[in-house]
């Protein structure tokens, strides 16, 4: 069995990351017309459906936004299949009632920001999917498929399965991605 995860770790993590300054500057940046962003507490149901936190636009319009944090610095983004494979839960790339219009994807160490456009990214992901899965078992072109175990603090495990592609790659396929670096 691989190493096993702590769900409930990997929350806070995210949580301390979303306090850094750095998140508003970049929603700043991503969507310089927001007039306000609210955050949706862990406990509520809308978090069940990939919603993060709702941009709020000058002109009313409002964005969903689920928020991906990578704390190890892996050149690629983990396109989630399964959430719980033993369990049959499929992954927030792959559920039909997810209800998310943005990723923000924060690759920690080297604070790059991403915006992916979510549903974009999910007829992207279907139009190439036996190949990227294909790369991916077979750890070409710098794919790497990803099957986890994670730990919830009842004990219960459950392995989340993925694909993980090079953002170069992701960005050649989805030119409307965009990158932002507190430093650049």
């Amino acid at each position: 069995m691989s190493k096993m995860y702590s769900f409930e770790k990997n929350i806070a993590d995210t949580e301390q990351s979303r306090n850094h300054e750095h998140w508003n500057r970049a929603y700043r940046f991503f969507f310089p017309e927001m007039s306000d962003v609210e955050e949706i507490p862990k406990e509520d149901e809308r978090q069940r459906v990939g919603i993060d936190s709702i941009v709020y636009l000058k002109d009313g319009t409002q964005y969903n936004i689920d928020e991906k944090v990578d704390r190890q610095g892996y050149p690629r983004f983990l396109i989630e299949i399964w959430q719980a494979h033993n369990k049959g839960y499929p992954g927030w790339a792959v559920k039909e009632d997810q209800q998310t219009d943005y990723i923000i994807y924060l690759v920690e160490p080297e604070q790059n920001y991403y915006l992916v456009p979510y549903k974009e990214l999910r007829t992207v992901y279907y139009e190439n999917e036996q190949e990227w899965l294909y790369n991916a078992k077979n750890r070409l072109d710098g794919f790497v498929y990803s099957d986890v175990w994670n730990n919830t603090e009842d004990g219960e495990p459950w392995n989340t399965h993925g694909v993980c592609i090079p953002f170069t790659t992701l960005r050649e396929y989805m030119p409307s991605v965009q990158l932002w670096n507190p430093d650049s």
